[in-house]
């Protein structure tokens, strides 16, 4: 029977749920606002099934060989402006609907929470594109992907590499027609922490949310801004390093606490492909800074490989050696480090996110200074 006794050792990707054949596990937030399971002892029948589907304490197996990896981004402007790098997964999974596919990814609800959905169709692939920074629920989508890969259906599903790593546990083996997509993940917020946050910007708004984007490529990829639009037509722009959920999540006050000690960090990955942004490509291949988003992209299988040779053409790429670019991204192989003062920002943000953020996220005084001199240079010398 699956018991939480550590909180480090869960990542909530929600397998041992999915995996139980007397549906006698829920997903329940604690007081952080992270998903655990909780077993109905009286269903239980004591097989153990939950326990040994659990990614976190079933060791994976990995190719000898690195993955290849490439910087790319789409030929097309309308991708590169909605995507949140090179719009690289926009033309995968357009390929996946194009072949007889589904795709399933994390998309914000009515209410703004994210939830991974089923999409089967390219009016709604647009929910899927775009970073959300909180932990997304896995909710029945794992059995939904079974379910598409015994009608035959090609499934493309993306997620976080505990994600990934929790469907292959659930499913037990490969399927030729299940593709993944993992991301070189930072670690997840805590949906509390975004609900209590949406709720002080529709408060202070005075209104409902229409519209969410937390890449907003106002001035560029690299310089992205938070954007909240609401229905009463106020907006709110912030850049990432001064809005206050932005900076707990970069300080990482606000995560998970499996991500401090994440299992499953590595340049290999049991995933098809492994995209990210091309932090560092204005030094690597300065040609490839098109300042409106390039993506990293490591093909970790033949399938990935396939997938990507599918969508090339619609793609400006470049082989990059794998072992750089993975040092670009140091979160492909190293765990978010746990501050010191999680505790206690968890303990204020009960009261306030924002007094949480301004009391133990604050920007150091290097940064605020810099930031001051980018605002003087773009509005006084329109640079």
């Amino acid at each position: 029977m699956v018991s939480i006794i550590d909180k480090y050792s869960c990542c909530g990707c929600g397998a041992c749920k999915a995996k139980c054949p007397k549906n006698c596990i829920e997903m329940v937030p604690d007081s952080e606002g992270f998903d655990y399971p909780v077993v109905n002892t009286e269903l239980c029948i004591s097989c153990g099934i939950c326990d040994s589907v659990c990614p976190v304490h079933t060791e994976s197996e990995f190719s000898q060989a690195l993955p290849v990896a490439y910087a790319a981004f789409s030929k097309e402007d309308k991708v590169l402006f909605d995507s949140s790098s090179g719009g690289v997964f926009y033309h995968v999974s357009k390929w996946i609907l194009e072949n007889n596919g589904v795709v399933i990814g994390a998309a914000y609800t009515g209410d703004f929470k994210v939830e991974h959905i089923c999409v089967d169709n390219f009016y709604d692939l647009i929910r899927l594109q775009g970073s959300k920074y909180v932990q997304s629920s896995t909710c029945d989508s794992y059995i939904q992907t079974l379910e598409y890969l015994k009608k035959g259906l090609k499934v493309l599903y993306s997620g976080t590499p505990c994600q990934i790593e929790g469907l292959y546990s659930f499913l037990g083996k490969d399927y030729d027609n299940l593709y993944t997509v993992d991301i070189i993940c930072s670690g997840v917020p805590s949906p509390l922490i975004w609900e209590r946050y949406l709720t002080y910007r529709k408060n202070k708004a005075k209104s409902r949310l229409n519209s969410v984007n937390l890449r907003y490529k106002k001035y560029g990829w690299q310089e992205y801004i938070i954007l909240f639009e609401f229905e009463n037509g106020k907006v709110y722009e912030c850049t990432r390093f001064e809005d206050h959920y932005m900076r707990a999540f970069r300080t990482h006050c606000s995560l998970r606490p499996s991500c401090y000690r994440c299992k499953f960090k590595g340049i290999k990955r049991n995933s098809d492909i492994t995209v990210a942004d091309f932090w560092g490509i204005e030094r690597i291949l300065p040609d490839m800074n098109n300042k409106k988003g390039t993506s990293l992209l490591f093909l970790q299988s033949q399938k990935g490989k396939d997938l990507f040779n599918n969508i090339v053409d619609y793609l400006k790429v470049v082989q990059v050696d794998t072992e750089k670019a993975a040092e670009c991204n140091p979160m492909m192989t190293y765990s978010a480090k746990e501050p010191t003062i999680r505790n206690e920002f968890f303990a204020e943000a009960e009261k306030s996110v924002i007094k949480a953020s301004n009391r133990y996220c604050a920007l150091p005084l290097r940064q605020k200074i810099g930031f001051v001199y980018q605002r003087i240079r773009k509005n006084f010398f329109n640079i």
